[in-house]
């Protein structure tokens, strides 16, 4: 009798066994499916989405291709050479460093270019180069309404090299040029101007160059050039002489 019991219990144990699997295999079945992964703009290839497409209308800015955009640049080369060039048949000493800063529209044109700094000292040059760049088409920006491309160039003098000095030696006519300067930016206090002038033995300037930090200042940059070749400076120690001024 008592070995009966033992069987019964053994079997009543089976089924109850049995009855939780299948609850455990009807949970696992019922739970929720994983979320769906959204997919977004591969901004470097320019590959897009639907949702990468609603991405580009909420955006201001996007990526852009940065291979496309070394091919532009290499593109312009020449024509960059070529006002450099044009630049140094008027003053030999012509010399520095320029980095542009470009704004690229959703159809690749250019939005806005800016000299964001220059150590050129000559505006025609400065001007050349940057249309140069702006009249160019380049990759479409991904993912945002605007693309943002900056680029750096140097080069050396075609004949001897200005003596670069310090802005205290442009003598009296410093205060007026800082006067000037402000004038120029007008309400935009917090953006950076600044004016590179060359100036010859007696003091009398050669040529001048702008550049600004930010794109309010677009307008001022031709009325800091006027300004500073209106005025006449210190005789420098050594002609020519570059200074560059900011405010």
């Amino acid at each position: 009798m008592a070995n009966r019991l033992i069987a019964i219990a053994i079997a009543a144990n089976r089924l109850i066994a049995i009855g939780v699997a299948a609850l455990f295999v009807c949970a696992c079945g019922s739970a929720p499916p994983p979320p769906r992964e959204r997919t977004s703009t591969d901004a470097r290839h320019g590959r897009s989405t639907p949702d990468a497409e609603s991405a580009t209308i909420d955006a201001e800015i996007g990526g852009l291709d940065e291979d496309a955009v070394q091919q532009v640049f290499a593109k312009a080369g020449p024509a960059i050479g070529e006002c450099i060039g044009r630049g140094a048949e008027r003053l030999r000493f012509l010399a520095g460093e320029l980095k542009v800063a470009l704004k690229i529209a959703a159809d690749g044109s250019v939005k806005e270019g800016l000299v964001t700094r220059s150590s050129y000292g000559d505006r025609a040059t400065e001007k050349c180069i940057l249309a140069s760049l702006t009249t160019r088409r380049w990759p479409k920006p991904v993912g945002g309404r605007t693309g943002l491309t900056t680029h750096t160039l140097d080069s050396a003098p075609s004949g001897a090299a200005a003596t670069v000095q310090d802005a205290f030696r442009l003598g009296p006519s410093l205060e007026k040029l800082l006067a000037a300067l402000d004038t120029c930016k007008g309400a935009a206090t917090s953006a950076k101007l600044t004016v590179t002038v060359y100036v010859d033995e007696n003091g009398k300037p050669l040529s001048a160059g702008a550049a600004a930090s930010d794109g309010t200042l677009i307008e001022a940059l031709d009325c800091a050039v006027e300004a500073a070749l209106a005025l006449e400076y210190a005789a420098p120690a050594l002609a020519p002489a570059k200074t560059a001024v900011t405010r």
